[in-house]
């Protein structure tokens, strides 16, 4: 192959001489040593005047290259095929290899022994040593298969717990769902009781349902998120008052029992409204027993709670401020 490569390249080269070149003239003949006429017409050879085409000189090139090609290829393969078979027979001579050296034990066991009965005893003995070997062999077996066997208990145990986790995950997962939908009816019946209490909007006074998202600053009632200024207000600080609630009556909610409303009016509120909600909330909150705080401000104290245990710090009017500078 390496030889058809090398005809190939000088091949290329010499036609590449030619183009540059051209054709050769000789003075004497290679052969007879003669002198060679000149040659009139230059689409001759120099030697034997025979017509020389370019590009049948070409294409005798290309046909030339094309064969080398052809067997270049050819002889790759019958490398590849003959390698194959060399790399199958090397895999193949150590069994010949060992087979041969038994043989020739057992050969040189049997010129050994002249009768009968020494042979046999070798036969025995070399059956004996067969039988050992495929025992100890057994026995590295076994123990692979025991430790697969041991693998394989681990990975069932280890399957059984992932199931195991895999339930209780489920399991929590329905809980949470039936909890979530449990908290968010509680709230909702708790807001929409308020709300009626309310009666400061039409909507208010009978609300199917109420729905509430913190995380996209979303509520409504009825479908309805658009209120006035001060409806808005009481129907924001009514759902946080209805978490509020709710967990104080639930014993596993994360919820703190503290609450701050600051401001609970809109400056379009009427102080009827802003009293109502404020006795909404004492009402709620003495219904509770378990400890809790909720604070919130107002600028339109009810008369009746106005200076009760419920108030802390001093009444600001008009005019008067937290900061007095004077």
């Amino acid at each position: 192959m390496e030889s058809l490569g090398f005809r190939l390249t000088s091949l290329s080269e010499s036609k590449l001489v030619n183009n540059h070149l051209g054709s050769i003239s000789f003075k004497y003949c290679p052969l007879c040593l003669s002198e060679v006429s000149s040659n009139e017409d230059e689409h001759s050879c120099a030697l034997c005047k025979t017509t020389i085409k370019s590009k049948e000189r070409d294409f005798a090139y290309i046909q030339m290259m094309n064969e080398l090609n052809f067997q270049i290829k050819e002889s790759k393969i019958l490398v590849d095929r003959f390698q194959r078979t060399v790399d199958d027979c090397n895999s193949k001579l150590p069994g010949y290899k060992r087979r041969i050296s038994i043989s020739k034990e057992e050969y040189n066991d049997l010129i050994r022994y002249t009768d009968n009965r020494s042979a046999l005893i070798a036969e025995v003995s070399t059956e004996i040593g067969y039988q050992k070997s495929m025992i100890s062999n057994l026995e590295d077996k076994t123990e692979f298969v025991d430790k697969v066997e041991r693998l394989q208990r681990k990975k069932i145990d280890a399957q059984s717990l992932i199931t195991k986790i895999e339930d209780k995950i489920e399991v929590i997962k329905s809980s949470n769902k039936t909890r979530f939908e449990t908290v968010y009816s509680s709230i909702e019946n708790i807001a929409r009781q308020l709300l009626i209490n309310d009666g400061g909007e039409k909507s208010f006074l009978d609300p199917e349902y109420i729905f509430f998202d913190f995380a996209k600053d979303r509520m409504a009632v009825n479908g309805r998120s658009k209120f006035s200024a001060s409806s808005m207000v009481v129907l924001k600080n009514c759902i946080r008052f209805s978490f509020f609630l709710q967990a104080l009556n639930d014993d596993y909610s994360r919820i703190p029992n503290f609450l701050i409303m600051d401001n609970i009016e809109d400056k379009g509120m009427v102080a009827e409204r802003s009293h109502k909600f404020q006795h909404l909330i004492v009402e709620a909150c003495s219904k509770i027993e378990n400890d809790h705080q909720l604070i919130f401000t107002t600028s339109m104290i009810a008369d009746d709670l106005d200076n009760t245990q419920y108030c802390v710090g001093p009444y600001y009017p008009k005019g008067s401020y937290t900061l007095d500078l004077a």
